[in-house]
């Protein structure tokens, strides 16, 4: 799918799962051509599938689970969301102009705990899935992952 595609559907997945920093980000790009325009600094996350933010072992490993389409086809924008909503906290304290949040997010490389990550974004998998289907955005029916695929909930203390 397109660049504008995933990033529209982006936002739509953390308006349902952070709205908090969806709220936020409508103060600093108040009208946006489209709603995925607030999340332009997740672009070069997107094009390159995360590379420069991880080491190159760090970076097939994170790239064998996009391709295992392991609950999602879409888990790549799972694992965007799960990276912004651990940064959600800092964004709105520091209440981060849109330029901000874009230094902010590419300072991250080399930073992020992949493991802990990979975590969060199945975590948000599955909340994704418990939400009811009545309620979410119709763009978002498709990343909904499938419920054939996941397991039991691992224990993940």
């Amino acid at each position: 799918i397109g660049m504008r595609h995933q990033l529209d559907k982006l936002h739509s997945l953390l308006k349902v799962i952070d709205p908090e920093l969806i709220r936020h980000l409508n103060k600093k790009v108040p009208n946006p051509s489209h709603p995925g325009e607030q999340l332009y600094f997740c672009f070069r996350w997107l094009l390159v599938l995360f590379k420069r933010e991880f080491t190159i072992d760090e970076t097939m490993r994170l790239w064998e689970v996009f391709w295992s389409q392991h609950l999602s086809q879409h888990f790549h924008l799972f694992f965007a969301a799960a990276l912004l909503t651990q940064q959600t906290r800092e964004i709105i304290a520091q209440d981060m102009s849109f330029s901000d949040v874009i230094r902010h997010v590419n300072g991250l490389a080399d930073c992020i705990d992949l493991d802990l990550t990979l975590m969060e974004a199945e975590r948000l998998c599955r909340q994704l899935l418990a939400h009811p289907n009545h309620n979410l955005p119709s763009d978002l029916h498709d990343v909904r992952p499938q419920l054939a695929w996941l397991g039991p909930t691992p224990n993940m203390d």
